[in-house]
């Protein structure tokens, strides 16, 4: 029976250790964390001040899921832009959805007969990042529509990522 017990311990541990991996892994995956990017000319003088703050965490089986409000001002505080957007957390590895980039707010035009689709794949950020690691691309694609008629189709490429 001792021997049966270890077995199962051991077959059963690294699947706990898999569940910590995103909880444990970056500090950035907790309710609360604000991060706050300035952009400076060559002056030295402030352009932009770009803020990101995890409001909330959820936990989806296997996949932490962080709600996080980015808030942008120009060098005057002025002209702020916020938009919410997720990012998840799978077996070690950080997702955020290309998509997101554009909010919910700026997909709405003053006509309702304009309509525009967002299509993309997950930009990736491996939990265990090396110096001279090559990261996996992504896109977007994005189209606008009038009616019948397309009046624009964009593609994003996020290429030769290295480490």
């Amino acid at each position: 029976m001792n021997r049966f017990s270890f077995l199962w311990l051991l077959l059963l541990l690294p699947l706990t250790a898999f569940a910590q991996d995103c909880a444990t892994m970056y500090d950035f995956f907790q309710e609360g964390v604000k991060l706050e990017y300035t952009s400076y000319n060559k002056k030295d003088k402030i352009q932009a001040v770009r803020t990101q703050e995890v409001v909330s965490i959820s936990n989806h089986g296997d996949t932490l899921i962080a709600s996080i409000t980015m808030t942008a001002v120009d060098k005057k505080g002025k002209n702020p832009y916020q938009n919410t957007f997720p990012m998840k957390c799978y077996k070690g590895s950080i997702y955020m959805d290309m998509r997101s980039i554009i909010p919910p707010t700026q997909n709405r035009q003053q006509t309702a007969d304009v309509q525009i689709s967002v299509s993309g794949t997950d930009q990736m950020f491996p939990g265990d990042m090396r110096v001279g690691q090559t990261l996996p691309d992504a896109e977007m694609e994005m189209s606008m529509e009038l009616g019948a008629l397309q009046l624009m189709n964009s593609k994003y490429f996020v290429k030769n990522r290295k480490v």
